[in-house]
């Protein structure tokens, strides 16, 4: 097991311990809202994945994957994280804490996985495949070299 996942477990686990059977209304109040707004602002922010969760309104188009919108997506990203990070989950239900910790969970990762991305250094093509070099077959015992497109 990875320190960071047993991390996350106890963190995880703490906050399930802390949650307050009596939660605090206003807190919950808050959290639903913050949950409304986010889901409603999702299905523009990545169209394919809402497409993919059954959320129609955004069909037909596709992430802007531009040196702007890396930076609209970090900022995105960054404001739901700052958002959700002001939220105290020992004042919330069990379930509204199990959920915020999860919705952290997966903001913090969102984030530092954008932040590893100079921003304006990818290129649409970068995702594309290099081309293949020759290889080294040994089926038969010996190596030979084997070029792209041959039929060899």
């Amino acid at each position: 097991m990875s320190t960071r996942w047993i991390i996350g477990t106890i963190t995880f686990l703490s906050t399930l311990a802390a949650a307050a059977p009596g939660a605090s209304p206003a807190e919950v109040a808050r959290f639903d809202g913050l949950v409304e707004t986010f889901l409603a602002e999702f299905p523009a922010q990545h169209p394919t994945s809402a497409t993919a969760l059954g959320l129609h309104a955004n069909d037909g188009e596709l992430e802007d994957w531009s040196a702007a919108g890396f930076a609209k997506e970090l900022a995105w990203v960054v404001r739901w994280r700052d958002a959700f990070r002001a939220l105290d989950a020992a004042r919330l239900d069990t379930p509204r804490a199990i959920d915020l910790e999860l919705v952290r969970h997966h903001l913090e990762g969102s984030g530092s996985a954008w932040t590893r991305f100079r921003i304006g250094a990818i290129s649409p093509t970068s995702t594309a495949a290099p081309p293949r070099r020759a290889s080294t077959c040994s089926s038969n015992g010996t190596s030979r070299r084997r070029r792209r497109g041959s039929l060899r």
